[in-house]
């Protein structure tokens, strides 16, 4: 497939800026999820670089998108470990802010052997935050988009005034309903969140409700990641539901940071709303074959290979279950 991207514009020197969260992640992994109160054994340990904005960052450069990532990290060894992935995919790093009396955020990660699910468990620094003055605007200014999510409000609203002024999209990633973006939503193009986050809005109603009500705060299209089932989005009046395509699932760890990556790749590529999400779910799907957040996170060649054996019902690839 190539870069899915359209050729770079003679006056934008990236494709992708990303602001926001990077870790290192402790992955254990479990027989299953122990009940509260009961004690449980743990078959493997690993420790991996994650962190949402971090990871769908490096699926857009592996997907062939020039990225840069913007984030604050602790001096300390865990900040080497999380940015190695970035690094060596050439995501450029000017933006990272150490914090010399911080540490780099860590997560602590249960993943389930026979499922994949995992459940995630975050420890953050209070004073590790991003200094909304070291922003640079010429580098939001000039790349195509940028990704944020809600670690640091007040630096992704800065960035994203930035962004607007420039015509650069805003994409914003957010799982957490109980914080108030009323700052921030009107500054979004497109708002991916999770389906904890839209059932929070639409409250007992449907979850298209929720995303309508999340899409006239500000983004012009709004899309729900839902896990198993797929993704739904919400563009005005339009409402579009993708299932998800079936894999074997080896750890779920990290898929809707790659479904961000998706989505992103495809929208710089003027994909419509079904071919955004076909390809985010394709990403998203591609990266629970295999382990960690990161590890399975697909090439251009990857993709389109998926691609290609989906079938016509969008069901699942050749092999699959």
């Amino acid at each position: 497939m190539g870069n899915r991207a359209h050729p770079p514009e003679t006056h934008r020197e990236l494709d992708l800026i990303g602001l926001g969260e990077v870790s290192l992640d402790r992955v254990l992994r479990v027989p299953r999820f122990p009940m509260r109160g009961e004690k449980g054994a743990v078959t493997a340990e690993h420790e991996e670089p994650g962190g949402q904005v971090a990871t769908a960052v490096l699926g857009c450069a592996r997907l062939g998108l020039r990225t840069a990532f913007v984030g604050a990290v602790g001096d300390d060894r865990e900040a080497d470990a999380a940015l190695q992935p970035l690094r060596a995919a050439g995501v450029a790093l000017r933006g990272i802010q150490q914090v010399p009396s911080g540490a780099t955020r860590r997560a602590f990660i249960l993943v389930e052997d026979e499922t994949g699910e995992r459940t995630v468990l975050e420890q953050r620094h209070p004073t590790t935050r991003l200094d909304v003055a070291a922003l640079e605007p010429d580098a939001i200014a000039g790349s195509r988009g940028l990704l944020v999510d809600t670690t640091d409000i007040a630096a992704s609203v800065a960035a994203s005034h930035i962004a607007r002024s420039a015509g650069t999209l805003v994409f914003l990633d957010a799982d957490d309903p109980s914080q108030t973006l009323d700052a921030l939503l009107p500054l979004v193009d497109f708002a991916i969140v999770s389906q904890n986050f839209a059932e929070h809005l639409s409250g007992s109603g449907p979850i298209a409700a929720g995303l309508a009500r999340l899409s006239a705060a500000g983004p012009a299209v709004a899309v729900a990641t839902l896990g198993e089932r797929g993704a739904i989005a919400v563009q005005g009046t339009r409402t579009v539901e993708a299932r998800a395509l079936r894999v074997e699932a080896v750890d779920t760890t990290g898929a809707g940071d790659a479904f961000r990556a998706g989505w992103i790749v495809a929208t710089l590529a003027g994909d419509p709303l079904e071919g955004c999400l076909r390809v985010a779910n394709a990403v998203a799907a591609i990266s629970c074959t295999r382990a960690g957040a990161q590890g399975g996170l697909p090439t251009p060649e990857e993709l389109e290979r998926f691609l290609a054996d989906v079938n016509p019902q969008g069901r699942a690839p050749r092999g699959g279950p």
